[in-house]
């Protein structure tokens, strides 16, 4: 039978446009399929009888399941999820089915093929076709061990200035309290108020937001002595603010002043007593003499101060052999506690010396001479 020419043409029309709506349908079903395996979320979309028809690449890491094991098996053999807190397993179906809005999502534990258990948020929804809902479902979860240990961090840095048994406070550069800490209201409470921040630390806190450098200063709060430091900090100016830190220093302050006394009366005690009293660096250096020897050597304190003792005031024939058993012994943290030796008075005379020794040391535990 002969095609006629309007018949044959409607014909191709139509083979083309289906060939190239079948085009756009492939292209369609590439892109979305490159974008379910792209995207950072886990997937997985299962037929009207719950079995497992698609997973992306991020679900497929996630539970560890074979490759082989996927296509065609039950969404609950893939997909295990018990409770974050009893353990309990957890059947995403019927809580679908009592949802009316028939979404459901939480937290659970995701139990792996190999075992193991990753925190997860998911989201378990109806598929919908041409607005009418069949049974096939789709799974959407993801990963969410870094973002609870990131929360972990974060809470726990939270909870530092709170922590902080010193005064921790924040003030913007309006002069605007932001901040204080449970040791900052206890410092500067006031039985009629929470807290009575004194107008100095505003000051010290503008000064220091305005040559954006870090300010330290001391200051009294009630029978307390304190440091203060003042830290300028935020990246733009609507988010400047400057910190202060506190630090009492009650009790150092008395230490450094009971130390300091102690040391007045223990000088004072080797000016007054009858005796030799000197002290020497680790070079033989003379850093302190008291009055007696001043007598002894005919000199002013100014005079003997400074000098090298084996050099100066040793008889030459002794000289030598006292100054290097002294470097010998200074270099391996040893002192004789007790030795002789001649020394030049200042009428010229050699006198024979009974010394009594002790090693001297700094706070690092290092020999710094000997009294």
């Amino acid at each position: 039978k002969p095609f006629k020419e309007h018949e044959l043409r409607i014909t191709i029309e139509m083979a083309l446009y289906k060939a190239q709506m079948e085009k756009k349908l492939r292209e369609s079903e590439r892109q979305l399929n490159v974008t379910l395996q792209s995207i950072g979320d886990a997937v997985i979309s299962t037929d009207a009888e719950h079995r497992v028809v698609f997973m992306n690449g991020k679900a497929k890491q996630l539970t560890n399941q074979p490759e082989e094991e996927i296509q065609g098996v039950k969404i609950d053999k893939v997909f295990v999820v018990i409770n974050k807190s009893t353990g309990d397993p957890i059947d995403i179906l019927p809580a679908l089915s009592a949802n009316p809005g028939r979404t459901s999502w939480g937290e659970a534990l995701l139990v792996s093929y190999s075992g193991s258990m990753i925190p997860i948020e998911y989201r378990v929804s109806l598929l919908h076709e041409n607005n009418v809902t069949t049974n096939g479902i789709v799974i959407v979860f993801r990963d969410v061990s870094q973002e609870r240990t990131d929360r972990r961090k974060m809470a726990s840095l939270a909870r530092f200035a709170e922590e902080n048994p010193h005064p921790v406070l924040r003030v913007d550069t309006e002069g605007i309290l932001l901040y204080t800490n449970p040791a900052s209201k206890q410092l500067f409470s006031q039985p009629d108020k929470d807290t009575n921040i004194p107008a100095y630390l505003f000051e010290y806190a503008a000064q220091a937001a305005a040559i954006q450098q870090k300010i330290i200063v001391e200051e009294a709060v009630g029978d307390r002595l304190l440091t203060f430091t003042f830290v300028p900090a935020g990246k733009n100016h609507e988010d400047k603010y400057v910190n202060i830190y506190g630090y009492d220093i009650t009790e150092h302050r008395q230490v450094d002043k009971a130390l300091k006394e102690s040391h007045r009366r223990v000088r004072e005690l080797l000016e007054k007593v009858p005796l030799i009293s000197m002290i020497l660096d680790i070079d033989g250096n003379i850093t302190f003499c008291n009055e007696y020897l001043q007598n002894l050597l005919n000199l002013p304190r100014e005079e003997i101060i400074g000098r090298n003792w084996f050099d100066t005031f040793l008889p030459d024939e002794e000289r030598q052999y006292v100054k290097e058993s002294y470097s010998r012994r200074i270099d391996k943290d040893m002192v004789r506690p007790y030795f002789d030796n001649y020394i030049t008075a200042g009428n010229g005379e050699n006198r024979l010396i009974s010394w009594t020794n002790t090693l001297l040391r700094n706070s690092d535990g290092q020999t710094v001479g000997i009294a």
